[in-house]
C-alpha cells in the first residue's frame, strides 16, 4: 500500500512537472509571419501579426473575421470589449503623403469599423515639437550628411504626422487596455503619453509618464487605477501616482493583489519576483536563467514563457504547476550563455478563466491549449 502511494505521488508530481494539464487541441497555419500580439476574451481571441493582418477566431479555431492593413502598416496592439465582444485595434497606417497614421479602430466582429478614436486637442504646431524633441539625434545626423555629401540631393522633409490625418497618437501605440467596469479604453505610446477615453470614443484625459523604459505597458488594478509598467501606480480619478520602489528594470503584470515583476529583455535584470501589494512581502522565483519574456495570467495564476520557449504555469504563491510547449531541441546563445530552445513561441495569452491558453510563434503558427484537469 505504501508503494501504491508512492508511486501514485510520483506519477502526480511527474503529471504536474512535465505540462500532462494543457494539452494542444488545435494547431493554425494562417499567419505568415511572427505573431505579435494576442488578446483574448470570453468566447473569442484574437491574434495580430508581422503579416499586417488581424484574425479573431474562438476556441475550436474556427476563424470569426480576418482585418488586412495597407502595405507598410503593421498591428501594434489589441483589446477585446468584453460586454459586446467587439475589438479595439491599435494600427499604424501609412499615408499617401508617406506621413504615418496612428489610430485606434473599434471594430465588430464582422470586421466593420464602430469607431475612430480622434484626439481632436492634438495641434500640429504640438505635434511638430514632441517630433522635434524626440528626433534631434536623427535630425542632427541628416543635417551633417547633407553637409558633407551635398552632390547626393537627400529629402529633408521630415515624415511628421499630419493632424489633418485624424490621430490618435503622433507615434507608434504601445498598449492598450480596457477597464474592467468597460466604460473606459487607456492607450499608451512610445512617447509614454498615456491618454484615457470614454467607450464612445471621446478621450477625456493625457498623461506623460516619465521613465527610462524602452517598452510601456499598462493594465487596470481597479476602473480607476492604472498600473503603468514597471512600477508606477496612477489614480486617473484624482492624478495621484506612486511608484513601487526597487523594481525599474523589470517588466510587471498585476493579478489581484500580487504583481508579477519578470525579466527586462533590454536591460540585465535580476532574479524575477512576486510582490504581495496587499501584505508587501517580495517572494524570489527561481528559473535557471530561463528567464520570461512574456507573462500572462487568468483569474488565478500566472502563465511564462521563458527564452527556452518553454510555457510555464505557476499558482498565485509563485509555486511551479506545470510546463509544456516543447516541439524541439536547438542550442542557441543567449546573452551570452547557451540555452535549450524547445519551440519557436514568442507570445502567449490566458482565456479570461484560464481554460485555454494561445500561443503564436515567430512563424506565425498558433497553438490553442487547453486546460485538461
Amino acid at each position: 500500500m505504501n508503494r501504491l502511494s508512492l508511486l501514485l505521488s510520483l506519477f502526480l508530481i511527474s503529471k504536474l512537472s512535465f505540462g500532462q494539464e494543457y494539452k494542444a487541441i488545435k494547431t493554425i497555419h494562417k499567419h505568415s509571419d511572427k505573431i505579435t500580439v494576442i488578446a483574448t476574451c470570453k468566447n473569442y481571441f484574437v491574434t495580430g501579426s508581422n503579416d499586417r493582418s488581424v484574425i479573431v477566431w474562438d476556441y475550436n479555431g474556427k476563424q470569426k473575421f480576418k482585418y488586412q492593413v495597407s502595405e507598410k502598416g503593421s498591428i501594434n496592439a489589441l483589446s477585446f470589449l468584453s460586454d459586446s465582444n467587439s475589438l479595439f485595434v491599435a494600427i499604424t497606417e501609412s499615408k499617401a503623403n508617406d506621413c504615418n497614421k496612428y489610430i485606434i479602430k473599434h471594430l465588430d466582429l464582422t470586421g466593420e469599423l464602430i469607431k475612430e478614436f480622434i484626439d481632436t486637442f492634438m495641434s500640429q504646431e504640438k505635434v511638430n515639437l514632441i517630433y522635434l524633441e524626440h528626433n534631434t539625434g536623427k535630425i542632427n545626423a541628416e543635417i551633417n550628411i547633407i553637409k558633407t555629401f551635398p552632390t547626393l540631393n537627400i529629402d529633408t522633409h521630415l515624415k511628421i504626422p499630419q493632424v489633418k490625418d485624424k490621430l490618435s497618437h503622433q507615434i507608434t501605440i504601445q498598449d492598450i487596455k480596457v477597464s474592467p467596469n468597460q466604460q473606459l479604453m487607456a492607450s499608451i505610446d512610445k512617447y509614454n503619453f498615456l491618454k484615457i477615453w470614454r467607450i464612445s470614443g471621446k478621450l477625456i484625459k493625457s498623461f506623460q509618464i516619465k521613465n527610462e523604459k524602452k517598452d510601456t505597458y499598462i493594465s487596470f488594478l481597479s476602473d480607476t487605477t492604472l498600473l503603468v509598467t514597471p512600477n508606477i501606480i496612477l489614480n486617473i480619478a484624482n492624478n495621484n501616482s506612486h511608484k513601487i520602489v526597487g523594481f525599474e528594470d523589470y517588466m510587471a503584470t498585476p493579478l489581484n493583489d500580487k504583481i508579477y515583476f519578470s525579466f527586462d529583455y533590454n536591460i540585465q535584470s535580476e532574479s524575477e519576483k512576486l510582490y504581495d501589494n496587499k501584505g508587501r512581502e517580495l517572494k524570489d522565483i527561481v528559473l535557471n536563467d530561463d528567464y520570461s519574456l512574456c507573462v500572462t495570467t487568468s483569474t488565478d495564476k500566472f502563465g511564462l514563457l521563458g527564452v527556452d520557449g518553454l510555457i510555464r504555469i505557476l499558482n498565485l504563491n509563485g509555486e511551479l504547476v506545470t510546463t509544456f510547449g516543447k516541439d524541439r531541441d536547438e542550442v542557441k546563445t543567449f546573452r551570452g550563455k547557451t540555452i535549450h530552445k524547445s519551440s519557436e513561441i514568442n507570445t502567449i495569452r490566458f482565456s479570461p478563466e484560464g481554460e485555454y491558453l494561445i500561443s503564436g510563434d515567430n512563424n506565425g503558427k498558433v497553438i490553442i491549449w487547453k486546460n485538461e484537469k
